[in-house]
């Protein structure tokens, strides 16, 4: 299923936020693949937009149907939710940061005290030594997979009967969890209506609107929500909050349990799908991986087919235009019929626009159609930084031979041997003995986890 209703007031303005961030994010390429979410992030920037748009169009104008009940305006939903999760986490690392950040904003949390966990030499080795173990085995799977046909890895499929089996197995285990987060947001009782018109007439000042934008549009979204059993309007904190666990609890109450539906079992482990080292480490996981890469082919294939420069175009014009009728409405409680009018005039005005595709990015992306786009963000195996690809001293790629004693670094010649020994004298013996790791690596690699 898709989003089962719009969002309007204060929780359409945040969602019409996130979007137009989402515009910048994708026009500086930064932030705008979260991890989390695959299917999304491993589209065009190109065919993302425009999906945002879809998704934004159907969320926030009243007369337009809801967005498209497909696997990829399901999982657009839920990348905008990560992207908001990141800009929570950056606001909170900024925070303090801003020297002119008053101390009546620094919100303390009376049971916010977890510390980092001090590890030994030993226990960082050993971590350092499973990560390389795991990023091994991630490699040798990803060049197993090149090699492998769809029926070789199996089909991917997510038995329903099984799923339901196993929440009914972990129901107690599940209503614990409720418990914990019912006691996280509303233990307290919610802040007293004084203090909050207090800190809402409060001027804040520049380095302060940018400290707790975010959190702001969060807060008053909350306020809004009275739906049962979760009323988040009574949650115990407000915008100066800095936890950040509250946060995502509370967001993921308001937008995806009490709002989005995923699907089948298996549209959600698809939808609900990080391509890191530890799944492609896990045999088990490959059929996932092989499934959600076809998928990713076919929609690619499917807008590519059609990309009009145009059309991309327009998809960051109707973002801007919705986002900016929400806030030139910001002390209208309903601005669903906003949205609607700019986006009828949009539409009626498009055909004389003279937007240009040209307009869209700023960066690589300039001119670029989307199936020339590569994902190369997503999984980058480190497991062969030793491994030498060119000459260690003129960079060269021909007759290349390895250092006798480190057998890492590798030349061209013997006068490049030579020309580069001082500087390469300095690390051999730390080369010779990353060596003897990864080759320990490599051996363990061949065991079962």
């Amino acid at each position: 299923m898709a989003p089962t209703r719009k969002l309007t007031g204060a929780q359409g303005r945040l969602f019409a936020e996130i979007c137009l961030h989402y515009i910048d994010a994708a026009n500086e390429d930064c932030n705008d693949q979260p991890r989390g979410v695959a299917l999304f992030s491993k589209l065009s920037p190109h065919q993302r937009i425009h999906l945002v748009k879809d998704v934004m169009v159907g969320i926030l104008c009243e007369d337009e149907p809801l967005p498209p009940n497909t696997i990829q305006h399901r999982a657009t939903f839920r990348a905008l939710i990560e992207i908001l999760f990141t800009e929570l986490e950056v606001e909170n690392d900024m925070q303090y940061d801003i020297q002119d950040v008053s101390e009546d904003l620094v919100y303390y949390d009376d049971n916010d005290d977890t510390q980092r966990k001090a590890y030994s030499q030993e226990e960082r080795e050993k971590n350092q030594f499973q990560s390389n173990l795991i990023e091994h085995r991630a490699d040798r799977n990803m060049t197993k997979m090149k090699r492998k046909t769809d029926k070789d890895i199996g089909e991917f499929v997510v038995d329903e009967a099984e799923e339901s089996r196993k929440r009914i197995m972990n129901s107690d285990s599940t209503k614990e969890r409720a418990e914990g987060m019912m006691k996280d947001l509303f233990s307290r009782g919610p802040v007293p209506r004084d203090l909050r018109n207090l800190l809402n007439r409060r001027e804040l000042t520049r380095g302060e609107k940018r400290a707790f934008r975010y959190r702001k549009l969060c807060d008053a979204a909350l306020q809004e929500d009275f739906s049962f059993p979760f009323p988040l309007a009574m949650v115990d904190f407000d915008w100066r909050c800095s936890d950040l666990n509250k946060w995502f609890q509370a967001i993921n109450l308001m937008f995806d349990t009490t709002l989005m539906q995923y699907g089948s079992a298996t549209d959600r482990a698809l939808i609900f799908c990080e391509l890191d080292a530890n799944m492609y480490a896990d045999p088990q996981q490959l059929p996932r991986i092989r499934a959600l890469e076809n998928h990713v082919k076919i929609l690619r294939a499917v807008y590519e087919s059609k990309w009009d420069p145009a059309a991309t175009s327009y998809d960051e014009l109707y973002i801007r235009e919705l986002a900016a009728a929400s806030s030139s409405n910001i002390n209208d409680d309903n601005t669903t019929n906003c949205y609607q009018t700019r986006y009828d005039k949009l539409r009626c005005n498009s055909s004389n626009s003279n937007h240009d595709s040209r307009d869209l990015y700023d960066n690589n992306l300039k001119n670029v159609h989307p199936k020339e786009w590569t994902d190369g963000g997503m999984f980058s195996c480190t497991i062969g930084r030793f491994d030498g690809v060119s000459c260690y001293a003129c960079y060269g790629s021909g007759n290349l031979k390895s250092c006798t004693r480190c057998q890492v670094a590798v030349y061209c010649s013997k006068e490049c041997q030579r020309n580069n020994w001082p500087l390469h004298k300095k690390q051999c013996v730390n080369l010779a003995e990353d060596r003897k790791k990864k080759k320990k690596i490599a051996e363990m690699a061949t065991k079962k986890l």
